[in-house]
């Protein structure tokens, strides 16, 4: 007896493949048609969906993770021109005031913070500035700075958000496969009622002879 329980989604999709080009054609058995449709026809399109969703979040948490990371290696090249000017003009004096502003930590050690968290930090640090400060940051690096950190404050929450649907699609996406793949066996019983095994072929793949190609 043929294997009809797939095993991962190349699997599935040749089972829609398969199911969509049979029932659109002239052969296609009406009764069958129907038992399909009710039976097994929202459970493959749950699954479509679920896989859709699921991929798409995949993407939308690369480009934000992308963008993130973009953001973050613009946020610590500004913070070392800060450092730098700070220093040349301040001495050691002014270094440890910036690391006052960053919480008592160093450049290096805020560079090596997750995204996230040096985020805080540069957030944390222009208020502390703005709030009174023994030195001075050129002009135009804590602009820049500032609106370094309004757009990687915008991905950061943009990939979280993302992670989070991800997540979510994911438990969908388990669900309708194991969904799936009942329904399909059951599906398949019925089909091996209605039709011949030339039929039957035409609409249910022998799995294992594939799986051994």
């Amino acid at each position: 007896m043929a294997t009809v329980r797939p095993e991962n989604d190349a699997e599935r999709s040749l089972i829609l493949q398969l199911a969509l080009a049979y029932f659109t054609s002239p052969d296609a058995d009406p009764q069958l048609k129907k038992v399909y449709d009710r039976s097994f026809g929202p459970t493959a399109t749950e699954y479509e969906e679920a896989i859709e969703a699921h991929r798409s979040l995949q993407s939308e948490v690369k480009t934000e993770h992308n963008a993130s990371v973009t953001s973050d290696a613009l946020i610590d090249e500004t913070q070392r021109l800060i450092a730098l000017d700070v220093e040349a003009r301040f001495g050691k004096a002014g270094l440890k005031e910036l690391e006052r502003l960053c919480g008592g930590r160093t450049r290096t050690e805020v560079v090596r913070l997750n995204i996230g968290e040096e985020l805080t930090v540069i957030a944390e640090m222009i208020v502390r500035y703005e709030a009174g400060s023994t030195i001075t940051i050129e002009p135009t690096l804590l602009a820049t700075q500032k609106s370094q950190v309004a757009d990687g404050q915008i991905h950061w929450a943009a990939y979280q958000r993302a992670l989070s649907g991800q997540r979510a699609a994911r438990v969908r996406l388990d669900a309708a496969r194991i969904s799936f793949d009942a329904g399909w066996t059951r599906f398949v019983a019925s089909a091996r009622a209605l039709l011949s095994e030339a039929e039957l072929a035409q609409i249910v793949p022998d799995l294992a002879v594939m799986r051994a190609r």
